[in-house]
């Protein structure tokens, strides 16, 4: 429980990390213990036997620097060992890739932390140092001070002992102390028998009380009393190697950092720079308050994608689909949601983009095996310039696409096929039906390509390639079918001074007022079908009578509409004027009614079932 705590909170960047001698074991530096063996290894025989034996490291250093009354000899001994190349550094450079961690603070004298790190970490010995902090960067404090500048270096009592009594007022100190009241700490590489954990942990006691935020140690097998005087100290307890802690801090921020950047977790910039150090390049957008990621590439390498789901049992339709694809059978694309499986994840680079919990479906589609922009010309001089042309292959098939605007045109061929210059064409409608001029370049496109005729393909780098395919009969039918209706849409844009941006579905009612229109623009009426009635209610029976005589299919009947009036076609409003209904061969379809009760309603209907419909700019 103690170890998931600490991974929220490192995760929530909440944590510093205190680091010791043991941190650096792995790494061929020796822990304190063994530190005051190789000091006691190269003291005279006079020597040792006046300082004896058993004594901590800082009482050791103390008794050997006042014996030689110079710190001279200890401060080489120490740079012998310490300026030592290290025989490994995979740990600290795994440190060194999780951004979460935003301060370390170390006893050790090693440069471990320097050589992981680079430039980009705000080295601190000093007081000196601090102007020079760069913000965007971790900050590691070696609070033991630095071999290179030797009156730095604490290690004897007297180092302990002045260091605790004159850095009240450091500044550096002063940060220090700040950083572990107002975060949570985790010591890693000490043990309790430490005399540096020892004093800090005092220091702490005596600034906070119990008031300090949560307190973790990590070591490996410690004894139960050990175990036992950690609670009682308030100090949570890992049982863990540095290095097993790492590799599972590193799994788990991998399985929720996209979901705690979703969150707001963890900053932007800790999420951009921990998937860059993972190989991932995100691109973030701003939507409403918070940070957003847009899409996802594979920083200097392709991305390795990996997923892991079930699939209820009674999906089998689905899961078959789903192999298709992924084995190369078909073309296509498979959207998984909690509908179709169930338990989704998918990690990019192991990083875990997509949980159960939020995220939404995601549709994987086939990958085009090469990708081109090509320009085709055909014989009678059409040019077809920056188009973009996919390959595909599945086990059967090569797939050329052409992806127009909302339109998805394929042309299906085998190798054996592709010789003869046989192929089966198919159109799929990625989208809504959208701009009319993109709509009117594709289908004057289809028409060109399933026309038969003779084109050339130009591709960069590449020899021009001529080519004839066989006239494909039912797409050159669909296309002069759509291309009729486009090609008088775009005389109404061109009339009007309109644009028709988004048309959507060609219905029977936008084809009837296209008609009229098209009519009106050239000053004919519009013959329109009408199957119903004009009611009249006669006001006498002298003037109904009258009326029944003057009805017959050369008659007049107009209806006139007093106000101005407008159409709407494809999202676009057009003004038509004052409109003039002319009923064509009308005749009475109730007259025996009529004529044996001249009161009666009278139906008028028309013979041929048309009316003619025109507009004037003034009322008539």
């Amino acid at each position: 429980m103690a170890l998931e705590r600490l991974f929220e909170l490192i995760r929530k960047e909440d944590v510093v990390l205190f680091c010791g001698a043991g941190m650096s074991m792995y790494a061929g530096y020796p822990s304190g213990y063994q530190l005051s063996q190789l000091i006691y290894a190269q003291l005279t025989d006079a020597e040792s036997q006046e300082i004896g034996k058993g004594l901590t490291l800082p009482d050791l250093t103390e008794e050997l620097v006042n014996l030689r009354m110079s710190r001279n000899s200890l401060i080489t001994l120490l740079k012998g060992i310490y300026d030592k190349a290290p025989a490994d550094l995979s740990l600290h450079a795994k440190l060194a890739g999780i951004p979460h961690i935003q301060t370390i603070i170390t006893t050790n004298y090693d440069r471990l932390f320097e050589l992981a790190y680079c430039e980009n970490c705000n080295l601190i010995r000093s007081s000196v140092d601090l102007p020079y902090i760069r913000k965007d960067q971790p900050e590691i404090f070696k609070i033991h001070g630095d071999l290179s500048a030797p009156d730095s270096v604490l290690i004897t009592k007297t180092d302990y002992t002045r260091f605790f009594d004159s850095q009240k007022e450091d500044v550096p100190w002063i940060v220090v102390k700040e950083l572990l009241a107002t975060h949570h700490v985790l010591f890693i590489g000490y043990n309790l028998d430490d005399v540096n954990m020892e004093s800090i942990f005092r220091k702490m006691k005596e600034n906070l009380g119990d008031n300090h935020k949560e307190l973790f140690l990590l070591a490996p097998s410690l004894k139960l009393p050990k175990v036992q005087r950690l609670i009682k100290d308030g100090i949570h307890y890992i049982d863990s190697t540095a290095g097993k802690f790492i590799d599972g801090l590193l799994a788990n921020i991998k399985d929720h950092i996209y979901q705690d950047f979703q969150q707001k977790r963890c900053a932007p910039d800790t999420f951009r720079v921990f998937l860059q150090k993972n190989g991932l390049a995100p691109t973030l957008k701003t939507e409403e308050d918070q940070f957003k990621v847009s899409a996802l590439a594979g920083l200097n390498k392709p991305l390795t994608t990996r997923m892991t789901f079930g699939v209820p049992a009674d999906q089998q339709e689905f899961t078959e689909r789903l192999e298709n694809v992924l084995q190369n059978k078909e073309l296509g694309s498979v959207t998984l949601d909690a509908e179709t499986v169930l338990n989704l994840n998918v990690y990019f680079n192991d990083i875990k983009v997509s949980s159960p919990i939020g995220g939404g479906p995601m549709t994987f589609s086939s990958a085009p095996l090469r990708t081109a922009v090509i320009a085709i010309v055909f014989e009678d001089g059409t040019e077809y310039d920056n188009l973009k042309v996919e390959l595909f292959k599945t086990q059967t098939h090569l797939i050329f696409s052409f992806p127009f605007p909302n339109v998805d045109l394929k042309f299906y061929t085998s190798p054996e096929e592709m010789a003869k210059l046989e192929y089966e064409l198919k159109l799929q409608r990625t989208g809504e039906y959208g701009a009319l001029n993109d709509e009117l370049r594709t289908i004057i496109f289809l028409r060109d390509i399933g026309s038969g005729k003779k084109f050339t393909i130009y591709i960069p780098d590449s020899k021009p390639t001529p080519l004839q395919m066989a006239a494909a009969e039912p797409f050159l039918a669909l296309a002069k079918k759509y291309l009729y209706y486009y090609e008088r849409l775009k005389r109404i844009e061109r009339h009007f001074a309109v644009r028709f941006e988004h048309i959507g579905e060609i219905t029977n009612e936008s084809t009837n007022t296209l008609h009229l229109l098209l009519a009106h623009m050239e000053g004919k009426p519009y013959l329109g079908v009408f199957e119903g009635t004009w009611n009249m209610r006669p006001t006498d029976r002298e003037k109904a009578l009258e009326f029944i005589k003057l009805v017959s299919p050369k008659s007049e009947l107009l209806q006139k509409r007093p106000e101005p009036e407008s159409c709407r076609l494809h999202g676009q409003t057009i003004k038509l004027g004052y409109r003039s209904i002319q009923m064509l061969e009308p005749y009475i379809a109730n007259i025996e009614e009529v004529r044996s009760d001249p009161s009666a309603l009278i139906l008028l209907a028309s013979k041929s079932e048309t009316i003619a419909i025109s507009f004037s700019e003034t009322p008539a």
